[in-house]
């Protein structure tokens, strides 16, 4: 629904950039709840297709989408510019349809893609501002630890409050840099 509203909003007016901000789990130690990260690489890391051996086939893998073949480079979706905001590091992220569970899954996705986060929606956002050759930016608060599910364990409210305090020191900085004339 929400890439449907950028759309109408889009065609009617095109954006400058757009700002996703969101919540993310994380691979630890790397990572820990309450930071902020900037999602500058993101793939769509499970859909696609399981073999009779029990491989995941990416959609590359299946033939239906070329790896190389814009918006894709080797299969992922890379901000050509982030935003390089001091004190945010800017981290490889994945985006899911289901969060795994389990640590046999865990481990899994981290061997096929070397991450440090996971969203839900960040590659959607990368797909759709890429194509159309919108600059993004993409901020996340880490939640979680990415393990087996504990949700007792997260904290949602310090990732919230992170990010937001991020997202709006950064924006304040734009618009008044596009007030200077920047």
């Amino acid at each position: 629904m929400v890439l449907l509203n950028l759309a109408q909003m889009e065609a009617r007016c095109p954006p400058d950039r757009v700002l996703a901000i969101g919540i993310a789990g994380a691979m630890v130690p790397q990572r820990h709840i309450g930071e902020v990260v900037e999602v500058v690489r993101d793939v769509y890391a499970d859909i696609g297709a399981e073999d009779s051996d029990g491989r995941f086939l990416s959609m590359g893998d299946l033939g239906l989408w070329h790896p190389d073949v814009y918006p894709f480079r080797q299969g992922w979706l890379e901000n050509p510019i982030p935003a390089s905001i001091p004190g945010v590091l800017g981290v490889t992220g994945i985006s899911v349809n289901t969060i795994p569970g389990t640590h046999l899954n865990i481990q899994r996705m981290q061997d096929r893609y070397d991450f440090e986060v996971e969203t839900m929606e960040n590659a959607a956002f990368f797909h759709f501002c890429l194509a159309r050759k919108i600059p993004i930016v993409s901020l996340r608060g880490v939640s979680n630890a990415i393990e087996p599910r504990s949700r007792e364990r997260w904290n949602i409210p310090a990732a919230v409050d992170a990010v937001s305090q991020v997202a709006f020191s950064w924006l304040s900085d734009w618009v008044e840099g596009r007030e200077d004339g920047e």
